[in-house]
């Protein structure tokens, strides 16, 4: 089983053998260094970011397949 770099914890790893290979790295931490916060903080974009979209749904039953993918906003601090 595929270890991540050392003083890497929290790396998530996805490793795809095909034509062409693929092996994508994710390492998230938060402000404090910790990959849990940092984690927390990468699941909750998607939920902060369907805030205007949820208020404007005219109501009742909605599932995220009714939401548009959003990206992050502001990632790159510009």
């Amino acid at each position: 089983w595929p270890k991540p770099p050392e003083g890497r914890a929290g790396v998530h790893r996805c490793i795809i053998k095909g034509n062409p290979d693929v092996q994508l790295e994710c390492f998230v931490h938060g402000e404090d260094g910790d990959h849990n916060s940092g984690g927390v903080q990468a699941t909750a974009m998607r939920v902060i970011n369907a805030i205007p979209e949820i208020c404007e749904h005219s109501g009742g039953m909605i599932s995220t397949l009714d939401l548009p993918t959003t990206p992050s906003l502001d990632v790159a601090g510009l």
